[in-house]
């Protein structure tokens, strides 16, 4: 990884993919003055401890304040120590946040919407989490001061009620993209979403 940070054409990623929770990468690209550049790094781990370690890393790098990206997908125990740590990260600037396929529920929606990121984002994807109504619901009164322009909620099983609890959310009147994909809509839902006034700028469906 040392020789790969070396390379000249460091200088222009902006985004890097890691696999696996590879601390040790992650850690060599924040002591890499060339990949001031960097800002989204997305991590694939089954283990949301070891992306405490990663998120703890970057925040002790030079890359931790000029970063604008984290997403991560797939990782089911110790979300809570993960949400501690992206709430102690005093510091990172994030304008676009992803959870993907991380088992996040009702509860930890409510920890997320309490902390400091959320106001920041323009982009949040918490696709293919199981999230339910009640899910919805917490995120919908959550989002207060947000300024979301995308919102990824495909395979969240939000139900008419979610969808009706997101339809009144004055905060997402800036919200450009919203994915609802692979989600049961039923006719009632679709009424719903076609009688919100509070999305007046969305163009993406």
């Amino acid at each position: 990884m040392a020789r790969v940070a070396a390379a000249d054409w460091v200088r222009h990623l902006r985004a890097v993919h890691f696999d696996a929770g590879m601390v040790e990468p992650v850690r060599v690209l924040g002591e890499t003055p060339a990949a001031s550049g960097l800002t989204d790094i997305l991590l694939r781990t089954g283990e949301p401890s070891g992306l405490v370690v990663v998120i703890e890393a970057l925040l002790r790098s030079h890359l931790g304040p000029r970063l604008r990206g984290l997403h991560f997908r797939v990782g089911y125990e110790g979300l809570d120590d993960l949400l501690d740590a992206l709430a102690d990260g005093e510091g990172m600037r994030l304008e676009r946040l992803a959870l993907a396929v991380m088992g996040l529920t009702d509860e930890h929606i409510f920890r997320l919407c309490g902390g400091p990121l959320l106001p920041g984002l323009t982009a949040l994807d918490l696709r293919d989490n199981p999230l339910g109504k009640d899910g919805i619901r917490t995120l919908a009164a959550g989002l207060r001061g947000s300024n979301l322009e995308a919102l990824n909620l495909a395979g969240t099983s939000p139900s008419s009620d979610g969808l009706e609890a997101m339809g009144r959310c004055a905060a997402l009147t800036g919200l450009r993209q919203l994915d609802l994909s692979r989600n049961p809509l039923t006719p009632r839902s679709l009424k719903v979403l076609s009688l919100s006034r509070c999305w007046p700028a969305v163009r993406s469906v």
